[in-house]
């Protein structure tokens, strides 16, 4: 009888559901015909982009900015703010002496024909210093000059690292970073001669890098000696270290010729400190400056780009967008009080230039090749948040009610319910053809289901069991097209029954990655092979994907130490089970799907698992950024340049919302990722991140799940693109809504509703539109 009543009863719950779905969205039925209505499980913590971190503030954050630069629809990067910019470099090689400089000077003006080769524009000589303009960035023009000016050898340039000794102070003040620059420069006038330092660079006040020229130990030594007299400390002798595989020492950079690594990919083991620096850089004292030899170049060199910015350009308050908004905007990223988890996007600039109200220059330290991609940064308003030292604690309502520079503008946000947009008719590309944009939160998955079909909004990405249904029901439009995003479970290395590589091996031999992208994701994916996107040519298709073997998973466990000595099932070493907690966040039904599979996985090779669920703020806030975890399940949503710095390179682990929360370290992918994104010469980068990328996968720091494919639906005919047309003012182009390699929503700031006299848009057409 009680089947029978749950049977009777289920359609009649279903009704009611549809009901409640049908009287939610009815509010927004008459906006239908004027603004597009988008739904999202969850809502930003913030709407500030260079604080904010999740994809649903990243996605209205597209409406309310622009950059400098953006990509277009083939991945091509293209000037946005910026109506044009350039990209040079200032490369100077310093010799031991001034005769020798004129000497080298000489020999690369006798090659003057082959200047456009390396794409030489100026050479100058100064004292023991020759300096070149090239019209490129990089360090290719190296090998053909030095070439040109051998046997004449250059005085290297040198990078190292620091801090300060615990509790140290000057006159009753702790000493920063500004201390030793002041410092510095002060007495640099008395140091003209090589070698000597070239400047300081202020990473935080605790920390700084010091460039010098030809310094070794014993200038380092001596530099430590005169500031400890400075400051009152004192100096002894250095006392032997390690560094462990947490806190990896960094490789030293090596000289033009230089190609990709070819080290072992085991994780690195514990060294002594000593071992991994030049025997003539190892110093001799120690005192208040915590310093270590990092790197060093046969020249320095420093790309430069000059930004021309656009002259119509405004803000949403109507204020004019100028060069002291980026200035303002990079300024804020670098703030320590800010602690913007993209600041390592810009740790390798130098200084930035503000020369009239629309130029904006910005020289690199070192050549860093995805310059141009990391300058696609909403810029903020420095008219209104200039005066704010810590945009993390804005006594306005800024950083929920921001003011940009893009197609639309914010009008409300209700907490919980939606975000709502409005056009901005000053756009400076034309105005958007759609009055206004709703960002409904709605983190019930059946609630939101129920909604799209009874048209409470207009877009929506299919979870994968949808995606047959949609595409046979002849009301939809679907499109699917391959994402630059992966789904992994994340091991927490600082947890010691993760560290050993043999136990990680394990795991992922232990989960069955062809059967979760089957029954999980209904064929939606393929299998993950490490941290770059088939969509991207930084990919390395010759990895293959670690086999599904509970057997080997279990020899695996065993060489590690790990059996089940009392036959309960679980393996145990040194008394301790092997038993851990995933922690996955709420309103993501595919992700507890994934964990109850890992858990049923791991089980049969004699692991213990638990699953806890978490709303997302407190997940991110109180686990991820905190280190609070065991495992976790997540995906990334990646960029399209190589650099992988903010989630892989050891220096990240210990900043606060770091990306790099795993803590994995391994200083060979350090090297790599260090001289992939200081390479201009797009082939050589690619033999690097195809390296990072097999390094990565085998040290199985995650174990990677898979590519995702991306499916969404729309009401059929309800949109169209029309868009400028790049290459002709006040021109556009219409065209049907289409994936392109940056996904179907590329072109959303331009999509249009089809009248109902219109019939479906085919090939791309252009047309006048003379009214904007």
């Amino acid at each position: 009888m009680r089947i029978r009543t749950i049977l009777l009863a289920a359609p009649v719950v279903v009704l009611m559901a549809f009901a409640a779905a049908y009287l939610v969205a009815r509010p927004y039925f008459s906006h239908r015909v004027d603004q597009m209505t988008m739904m999202y499980p969850s809502e930003p913590e913030t709407l500030n982009p260079i604080l904010s971190t999740t994809l649903s503030a990243g996605i209205i954050e597209s409406f309310l900015f622009d950059g400098l630069t953006d990509l277009d629809e083939n991945l091509e990067i293209i000037p946005q703010l910026a109506e044009r910019y350039d990209l040079a470099q200032g490369s100077r090689l310093y010799f031991s002496t001034p005769d020798d400089a004129a000497a080298g000077a000489a020999r690369i003006r006798e090659h003057q024909a082959d200047w456009a080769k390396v794409k030489i524009r100026e050479v100058s000589v100064e004292a023991d210093t020759v300096s070149l303009r090239l019209d490129q960035a990089g360090t290719a023009y190296q090998e053909t000059v030095f070439g040109w000016i051998a046997p004449l050898k250059t005085v290297p340039v040198r990078r190292w690292t620091g801090g300060f000794a615990k509790d140290l102070s000057l006159q009753g003040k702790p000493v920063t970073t500004d201390t030793l620059n002041q410092w510095v420069e002060k007495n640099k006038a008395a140091a003209s001669a090589w070698p000597r330092v070239l400047y300081v660079w202020k990473n935080t006040s605790a920390s700084y890098e010091i460039f010098t020229v030809g310094a070794d130990a014993a200038f380092v030594d001596d530099l430590q000696r005169r500031f400890a007299e400075f400051v009152g400390a004192k100096v002894e002798p250095v006392k032997p270290a390690v560094v462990t595989a947490e806190v990896p020492a960094k490789a030293v950079a090596s000289g033009p010729a230089s190609g990709p690594a070819q080290a072992s990919a085991s994780a690195p083991a514990t060294v002594p400190a000593s071992s991994a620096v030049p025997e003539g850089m190892r110093l001799n004292l120690a005192g208040p400056l915590k310093v270590r030899f990092e790197s060093e170049w046969p020249a320095q060199d420093e790309p430069v780009i000059t930004f021309h910015l656009r002259k119509d350009a405004i803000w949403h308050d109507g204020k004019p967008l100028t060069a002291r908004d980026a200035r303002f905007t990079y300024e804020a990223l670098m703030s320590e009080q800010n602690a913007s988890p993209r600041r390592s996007d810009f740790e390798l600039i130098r200084r930035v230039d503000v020369p009239d109200d629309y130029t904006f220059v910005v020289t690199y330290k070192e050549p860093y090749s995805p310059c141009l991609y990391s300058w696609g940064m909403p810029l903020l308003p420095e008219h209104l948040l200039g005066d704010k030292p810590n945009l993390r604690k804005l006594e306005g309502d800024y950083n929920r009610l921001p003011v940009g520079t893009g197609p639309f503008r914010i009008a409300e946000w209700v907490t919980d319910q939606y975000i709502k947009l409005e056009r901005f008719d000053g756009y400076w590309e034309g105005k958007a053809h759609l009055p206004a944009i709703t960002f409904r939160v709605i983190p019930d998955t059946t609630i939101s289901q129920m909604e799209f079909q009874t048209r409470g909004f207009d877009y929506t990405a299919l979870d994968p069991h949808q995606v047959q249904r949609f595409k046979k029901d002849p009301q939809y439009d679907t499109h699917r097209y391959p994402s630059n995003s992966y789904a992994y479970v994340g091991w927490n290395l600082q947890r010691p029954i993760f560290k050993d590589k043999r136990v990680r091996h394990a795991l992922a031999h232990a989960i069955d990655i062809d059967a979760v992208i089957q029954y999980v994701m209904y064929g939606n994916g393929t299998p993950c092979t490490g941290p770059y996107a088939p969509v991207t040519p930084w990919f390395n298709p010759d990895i293959k994907p670690l086999e599904y073997n509970p057997q080997k998973a279990k020899l695996l466990l065993a060489e590690a130490g790990w059996k089940d000595t009392d036959g309960d099932g679980v393996v145990d070493k040194d008394g301790q089970p092997f038993h851990f907690t995933i922690i996955i966040p709420s309103g993501n039904p595919i992700g507890q799907d994934f964990a109850v599979l890992v858990k049923d996985y791991l089980r049969v090779v004699g692991i213990g698992v638990n699953i806890n669920i978490y709303e997302w703020t407190v997940y991110i806030e109180k686990y991820i950024d905190v280190r609070n975890f065991d495992a976790c399940i997540m995906s990334w949503s990646l960029g399209y340049d190589q650099d992988l710095y903010q989630i892989w390179h050891s220096s990240q682990i210990q900043l606060p919302r770091s990306l790099n929360f795993i803590s994995y370290a391994n200083p060979e992918v350090d090297r790599l990722i260090e001289k992939s994104r200081t390479e201009f010469d797009l082939e050589k980068v690619k033999q690097y991140t195809h390296r990072i990328q097999a390094l990565i996968y085998d040290d199985q720091p995650y174990c990677f799940l898979f590519y995702r494919m991306a499916n969404v639906a729309i009401p059929k005919n309800s949109y169209f693109v029309k868009r400028p047309d790049p290459e002709r003012p006040r021109q556009w182009l219409e065209e049907p809504i289409r994936p392109t390699k940056r996904g179907v929503t590329f072109y959303q700031r331009w999509w249009a509703r089809t009248s109902p006299q219109m019939a479906p848009v085919g090939d791309a057409v252009k047309v006048i539109d003379t009214g904007n």
